[in-house]
C-alpha cells in the first residue's frame, strides 16, 4: 500500500496549481493510446472531516439513488434510480417485469444544486444505474449510463450516451440514445466522466475480474474505441460486506470509490442486526485508487451522514466547483428512501511519480476513522 500523503499546503495555491494543469491539459487536447501521460496535479484528502451538501431530499420515485453527477455549466446535479417497470409515466407500455433493479428499468433525477426535484426521464431497460457521467454540449446535457441490461444481473453490458429530455421515455433503440460497447463482451459497465480533462473512465467485468479502462471521452463519442489510454485491474476488493462496490468517480490520475452496506439494526431486514448496526456508524469507507498504478493510494472509513435513520452508500461524484468529493447515502425509514450528499475539498500534492500503464497491482488497504 502506498502511504497516504498527509501534507498540507496552501488550499488557494494548491488549487490554482492544480486546475492550471488540468485546464492546460484540456486545452491542448488528451492524448490517446497506450504511454500517453495521465494529468498530473492533486488529489484528495480522505482523512479529512465532511461537510453536509444535501441532506434526505425526496427523488421522483420512492427507490434509493443510485449514482449522481454534476452539471456546473447549469447548475445542476443528475442522479440514477432504479426502478420498477410497472411504474407507469406518460408513454410506458405493459411493463416486462416487475421486479426492481432486474428490468433495468432507471429514472434520471435533475435536480438543483440544493437537491430539490426539477425534471426527470425514463430509461427501460438501461440497467441498475451504479454509474453516471454528465457531457455538456453547447444547450444540451448528454447523460452517460450503462445500457442493454443482462437479465440474469440487472447490470448493463454496454455505455449509453442519452440527451436529457424532460419526461421522455426510452429503451437503447431510440435514435435519442447513442449505444457504444468499447469492451466487447464486458458485463457492469459503470461511466465517469472528468469534466477537467475530458476523460472517460470505464469500470467492467470480464472474465469475473474488473477493470477500469480509461478513453479520451471524444475518441468514445465518435467510437473509437481502439485508443485507450490506460487500463487496470481492480484487485483489492473481497466478497465482504465492507467491500461491498457503491459507485466511482474519476478526477486526474485518480479514480474515487465508495464501498458499504445498509444499517441491519434500523428497520426489518433479512440480515443480523448485529452485521452493521447504527451505533457502529456504519461500515461505509471510500478509496482512492491511482490509474498508473491500479494501486490504492488511501482508504479510510467514513461515518459521514451516519446520523440518518437508515443510512447505505449509494453514489461518489466530483463536483467539479471547488472541487469537491461528493459521497451519497440513501436514507430514511423505507419508501420513499431520500438523497443525501457529504462532501470532502481538502486537496495534497500527489508526489507518486508512477509512471502512466504501469502493471496494475493489488492488496489490501488498511483502514482509518474519519468524522462525519
Amino acid at each position: 500500500m502506498v502511504a497516504a500523503d498527509r501534507t498540507r499546503i496552501g488550499r488557494r495555491s494548491l488549487l490554482l496549481a492544480g486546475a492550471g494543469t488540468l485546464a492546460a491539459l484540456g486545452a491542448a487536447g488528451c492524448g490517446s493510446g497506450a504511454g500517453v501521460p495521465a494529468p498530473t496535479g492533486p488529489r484528495f484528502d480522505l482523512a479529512t472531516a465532511s461537510d453536509r451538501l444535501i441532506r434526505e431530499k425526496p427523488l421522483w420515485y420512492g427507490t434509493l439513488p443510485q449514482s449522481f453527477a454534476f452539471d456546473r455549466v447549469h447548475g445542476h446535479i443528475y442522479v440514477t434510480q432504479a426502478v420498477e417497470s410497472d411504474a407507469l409515466l406518460p408513454g410506458d407500455r405493459e411493463p416486462a417485469s416487475t421486479e426492481e433493479g432486474v428490468s433495468g428499468d432507471l429514472c434520471v433525477n435533475k435536480l438543483d444544486l440544493e437537491g430539490n426535484r426539477l425534471e426527470f426521464m425514463r430509461l427501460k431497460g438501461f440497467g441498475h444505474g451504479v454509474g453516471l457521467g454528465v457531457e455538456v454540449v453547447g444547450g444540451s446535457v448528454y447523460v452517460w449510463t450503462e445500457t442493454d441490461v443482462n437479465p440474469e444481473s440487472g447490470y448493463g453490458r454496454a455505455l449509453a450516451r442519452t440527451r436529457f429530455t424532460h419526461r421522455a421515455v426510452l429503451t437503447m433503440a431510440d435514435e435519442q440514445v447513442a449505444v457504444h460497447n468499447p469492451v466487447p463482451g464486458s458485463t457492469s459497465n459503470q461511466p465517469s466522466i472528468d469534466p477537467h480533462t475530458g476523460r472517460l473512465a470505464l469500470r467492467h467485468r470480464r472474465q469475473g475480474q474488473h477493470y477500469y479502462r480509461l478513453f479520451d471521452l471524444a475518441d468514445v463519442v465518435r467510437g473509437r474505441y481502439d485508443r485507450p489510454i490506460l487500463e487496470v485491474a481492480e484487485t483489492d476488493l473481497t466478497d465482504s460486506d465492507e467491500d461491498v462496490f457503491q459507485g466511482f468517480a474519476l478526477m486526474g490520475d485518480f479514480v474515487y470509490r465508495l464501498q458499504g452496506t445498509a444499517y441491519t439494526d434500523t428497520l426489518d431486514t433479512d440480515r443480523p442486526p448485529h452485521i452493521n448496526p447504527k451505533g457502529s456508524k456504519g461500515n461505509a469507507s471510500v478509496s482512492s485508487i491511482d490509474l498508473r498504478t491500479g494501486r490504492v493510494v488511501e482508504r479510510v472509513r467514513t461515518e459521514a451522514a451516519w446520523t440518518l435513520d437508515w443510512r447505505e452508500p449509494e453514489g461518489i461524484a466530483v463536483d467539479p466547483s471547488g472541487p469537491r468529493l461528493c459521497m451519497g447515502f440513501g436514507g430514511g425509514q423505507g419508501r420513499p428512501w431520500t438523497f443525501t450528499v457529504y462532501t470532502k475539498s481538502t486537496l495534497v500534492p500527489d508526489r507518486s511519480g508512477q509512471p502512466t500503464a504501469a502493471p496494475s497491482g493489488g492488496g489490501r488497504p488498511s483502514g482509518g476513522a474519519s468524522p462525519s
